[in-house]
């Protein structure tokens, strides 16, 4: 029990460490471009903007992308989802990059017009590695991160894709990690066919009736599996129609019974 407090008392101090370099390499790359968007936004090629508007620019994109960064690193301490915060971490983080680009490619600087557009751009990408790997070892220690799901070989799904491609399916439905047992797990869903050989014998219709005869009943979707699992196949409406035939003979007699009763 001590073991496990202090891992993770280290994991959440490592954790809190990488969330403030995080968010230090994230708002560097915003302050060293806020320069080129003041100018950007005053440049008559840009939002040609006076006064104290391009100053207002830069605070409602780095200054906005800065917070939006600071809500989705509090939201995974939380263990919550950033939700709209993390995605507009991307959208001030292009809209940067846009407009980092617009401004150096007027400068005489040579390495800007690539340096600053690509810092804004990287910095979100780095909060979107960092997020992940808090998220999974969060999810890791506390047992609620889902397993990885078996790898099939490409020859396997070339030779056998239908049976692969079952495997694969009862694997994310049912959590199964073992290829070798997802691949058992598909062999044991396949419906057993019954042989009848009694059915051979009949002819479509009467394979029909004799579906009925042995459900007691005309409930067509039964009958249809009935004979299926017996390896016949049939047409959903020529049962339907079968059922109507059978259904009003078997009326035409209970009518007459009564009558002569």
């Amino acid at each position: 029990m001590i073991k496990t407090d202090g891992k993770r008392w280290v994991t959440t101090l490592l954790t809190i460490i990488i969330g403030i370099m995080l968010a230090v390499v994230i708002i560097a790359p915003l302050a060293l471009s806020s320069q080129d968007l003041v100018s950007w936004a005053s440049s008559p090629n840009g939002l040609n903007l006076s006064g104290i508007w391009p100053y207002v620019t830069f605070v409602a994109l780095d200054c906005a992308a800065a917070l939006c960064v600071a809500l989705t690193i509090q939201a995974f301490y939380k263990g919550e989802s950033a939700g709209l915060a993390h995605v507009l971490v991307w959208v001030f983080a292009g809209l940067s990059a846009f407009a980092n680009y617009r401004q150096a490619v007027r400068t005489a600087a040579h390495d800007d017009d690539w340096f600053l557009p690509a810092m804004s751009i990287l910095g979100a990408v780095l909060l979107e590695v960092v997020v992940r790997k808090i998220r999974r070892t969060a999810r890791s220690e506390y047992g609620v991160y889902e397993r990885p799901l078996p790898k099939f070989r490409a020859l396997r799904w070339i030779v056998a894709f239908n049976e692969t491609r079952t495997a694969w399916k009862l694997s994310i439905v049912d959590g199964i990690t073992s290829p070798d047992e997802a691949v058992k797990a598909a062999r044991e869903s396949k419906p057993v066919v019954i042989v009848d050989e009694s059915l051979n014998e009949l002819s479509k219709a009467d394979k029909v009736k004799a579906a009925f005869a042995a459900l007691d009943s005309y409930d067509v979707p039964n009958a249809i599996d009935w004979l299926n699992a017996r390896g016949v196949k049939v047409n959903r409406a020529y049962v339907y129609e079968v059922a109507k035939k059978e259904k009003k003979s078997t009326d035409v007699i209970e009518s007459a019974e009564e009558v002569t009763l």
